[in-house]
């Protein structure tokens, strides 16, 4: 019979403490874990929690790796064959955790150097140069991590000299021959390897030989490791001479890049090759118009002068701009395609200058610039708006607008026509109208929002727009799509004052499908919040309702009715704690037998949300409920005790209250153990006797409460001091022996 999950997962919580013992056994188990095919995961249904699912095969895998991370220097080539193959799961939280583990056996130590050398690294290192082109390309992220770990100039460690100090180790390595012909192999298997690999994958490589070139970032090094590095760097210097001709401009720019950090640090004088290098990407034919338009300013000026980088590239794009013609239109054409082959949209800052050239372009030569439109359509893609938009602004904006209008009737790039009226600032309604409701036909929830944010935008001119804006929120409400908050939340202000509380209730049923309550729905409530803060109770109130008719089933569908904290909407609800304090209270009413628990704890959670340090007002109420002898009004007092982790200047009055009420009653003894409990909470503590320390702090604060008149609050203070001397001993004796439990580990 199979074993389950969870049985599986304890037996390998059980082979971690011990797999260094059964280094082959566990590479066996680990083996038929992963080819093993996936169970499902089993549940069950707690109160309050709802499903609750047992380990999935996820949580194995992640096991496994923490398993065979124990035997990574005994095995560490097998093991690095199984963390490569669990890799290929494409599961980015095994993936990154590979990725760290690997990270740790190939960072240099010097404890380990002096016991077995560069023995893991290298071990690792021989796998990954047998890896082909495909296999480099699909395991990229082990590769840069591998190399880039492998051509550092230094080390770092650590260790535990006794139970609570840890320290670390860091410095430059020795530097022997064996480390130099290693750090070589690495830089000689690059070169040999980058130029065959995408694009992308260059990019990064590069970036990894960079490290090459660098000397120690801590710690005192010779001239042993200064000669070394700079050895490499020329090395470098001299592989990207002969590769400049064969590679993607995007590759050109990284280089010269690098080729600027080097003159800074070493200058020509160490590296001659530098000039040659510098000349090559100066006459690179195509480069030259390619890093005017790609590229973020300063990034090529080895002074970093921003402003001078600016004048100088705006200065050229006029330039380009008046040289386009109809007669050299083809090698603008060709141009263009170059700039956007390898564009992918990850960095779309990177190309402002380009979509400031086309924009010009098609505002001083609209003619022209839809010709060398029309022939690189295609291309273009993203950066058909800025052409586009050039021309709907200049004098000839009827060819852009039958662009426009043909796109719209197509319902094709719909998500552009935003951004153009965005861009020129000017807005045809009958046209936007349109994009509407093809964008409504199509589900294209990205051109929705995109006309969300032209109108936010153009506010105030967009006023009349605010109808359209509401329209488009309520449909994306019927999608459970709430992307708009991020347009709108910086500028509530200024929309909300044109919105009627009638026309804010569509905002606010889109903002009930939201998962949770962040800081920019906090800024959509904040001003409804202060001329009718019911309304937003009410509005939580929905939430939880919501809440209370979902079967969250996994983390990642859950749904927060109410936040864990208030970034700031509590400091304006607050100002009417008369009117929402007896609306929040009405809560605890609400609800059936299955979902009654859910709206108290919410509704004690809204409260201490709001009210951190209580309120006078919230007292009284407290009080009031205190002084009757019902289990309901003192299950909500209990609630909301719950909450403030037994702190507070007005707690006190309550608890007294409920002393005075119940100090006869049978149920006494429970009340008192309920308050007990409540008042002893501490919240976060530090140190081995945190605890102790925090309940040492109650009791001293308990002097004056033992002397009050009434004897009946006199003797539970007492009673309390008893409970806190006895939590105090339990808790030094648990910290003692969890000193003396660390302490062996370290022996």
């Amino acid at each position: 019979m199979f074993k389950s999950n969870d049985e599986i997962y304890n037996d390998l919580l059980l082979l971690e403490q011990y797999a260094f013992r059964v280094p082959d056994e566990v590479l066996k188990l680990v083996t038929t874990i992963i080819g093993r095919r996936p169970q499902k995961p089993s549940f069950k249904y707690l109160k309050g929690f709802g499903r609750i699912e047992g380990k999935s095969h996820h949580d194995l895998l992640l096991k496994c790796i923490d398993v065979l991370y124990q035997i990574r220097f005994q095995k560490t080539s097998e093991v690095f064959t199984v963390l490569e193959k669990i890799y290929q799961v494409k599961e980015p939280g095994l993936r990154k955790n590979i990725i760290e583990k690997l990270e740790r056996i190939t960072t240099y130590n010097n404890f380990l150097i002096n016991k077995i050398g560069f023995k893991p690294q290298k071990a690792i290192f021989t796998q990954i140069e047998r890896w082909s082109i495909k296999k480099l390309i699909i395991n990229q992220e082990i590769l840069f991590k591998v190399c880039e770990e492998l051509l550092k100039p230094s080390f770092e460690s650590f260790s535990k000299t006794d139970y609570k100090t840890l320290t670390i180790h860091f410095g430059p390595l020795t530097i022997t021959d064996e480390l130099k012909q290693f750090r070589e192999q690495v830089i000689v298997f690059i070169k040999k390897k980058l130029i065959k690999l995408p694009t992308n994958c260059q990019i990064k490589l590069l970036d990894v030989l960079q490290e090459a070139s660098y000397t120690p970032h801590q710690g005192v090094y010779g001239d042993d490791v200064e000669e070394m590095v700079l050895e490499n760097t020329k090395n470098i210097v001299k592989f990207y001479i002969s590769i400049i001709n064969r590679c993607n401009y995007k590759v050109i720019q990284e280089i010269e890049k690098q080729k600027n950090w080097f003159l800074k640090r070493y200058g020509e004088k160490q590296i001659p090759e530098l000039s040659n290098l510098e000349e090559l990407i100066a006459t690179h034919q195509g480069y030259s118009i390619f890093r005017i338009f790609v590229g973020y300013d300063g990034q090529f000026n080895p002074d970093h002068n921003f402003e001078k980088d600016r004048i100088e590239r705006m200065k050229k794009i006029d330039e380009f701009v008046a040289d386009v013609s109809k007669s050299n239109i083809t090698k603008w054409v060709n141009n263009i395609t170059r700039i956007t082959k390898n564009y992918s949209g990850s960095d779309p800052g990177s190309y402002e200058y380009f979509n400031i050239f086309l924009q010009k372009l098609g505002e001083s030569k609209p003619e022209l610039a839809y010709e060398l439109f029309k022939r690189t359509e295609t291309c273009l893609g993203t950066f058909s708006a800025s052409i586009i938009g050039g021309i709907w602004k200049s004098n000839k904006a009827k060819i852009a607008e039958k662009k426009l209008k043909t796109w719209t009737t197509e319902a094709a790039n719909l998500d552009y026509i935003p951004r153009i009226f965005l861009i020129t600032g000017k807005i045809d309604q009958s046209i936007l109208q349109g994009v509407f409701w093809k964008a409504k036909t199509k589900r294209d929830f990205r051109t929705l929002n995109s006309i969300i944010f032209l109108i936010t935008q153009n506010y105030p001119k967009s006023v009349r727009l605010i109808p359209l804006m509401l329209e488009t929120i309520k449909f994306l409400t019927r999608y459970k799509n709430t992307e708009w908050i991020d347009q709108v939340w910086f500028k509530r202000d200024e929309i909300l004052k044109q919105i009627n509380s009638r026309q804010y209730e569509t905002i606010l049923d889109n903002l009930l499908i939201h998962p949770d309550i962040d800081y920019r729905i906090e800024e959509v409530l904040t001003p409804v919040a202060d001329s009718n803060p019911v309304r937003i109770i009410d509005f939580f109130r929905e939430r939880v309702l919501i809440k209370s008719r979902r079967k969250d089933s996994i983390l990642e569908d859950r749904y927060d009715a109410i936040p864990y904290e208030f970034h700031k909407l509590h400091i304006t609800l607050a100002k009417h704690e008369n009117k929402i304090i007896p609306k929040i209270l009405q809560w605890y009413s609400l609800g059936n037998k299955d979902n009654h628990w859910l709206f108290q704890w919410e509704a004690s959670e809204l409260l201490s949300n709001i009210f951190p340090q209580q309120g006078p007002l919230l007292e009284r109420e407290l009080v009031k409920l205190s002084k009757t002898k019902s289990k309901k009004n003192r299950d909500i007092v209990f609630s909301i005790l719950s909450k403030y982790k037994g702190s507070g200047s007005l707690l006190w009055n309550v608890v007294k209250t409920l002393v005075k009420t119940y100090f006869d009653d049978k149920l006494y003894s429970e009340v008192e153990s309920e308050l007990f409990a409540y008042l002893s909470q501490t919240g976060v503590v530090s140190g081995e006797f945190g605890f102790v320390n925090a309940y040492k702090s109650k009791k001293e604060s308990l002097n004056e409460l033992k002397r009050d008149a009434d004897k009946r609050f006199a003797q539970f203070v007492r009673n309390y001091e008893k409970y806190l001397n006895h939590r105090i001993i339990t808790e030094q004796k648990r910290a003692i022996q969890e000193i003396e439990l660390r302490k062996r580990d370290i022996d």
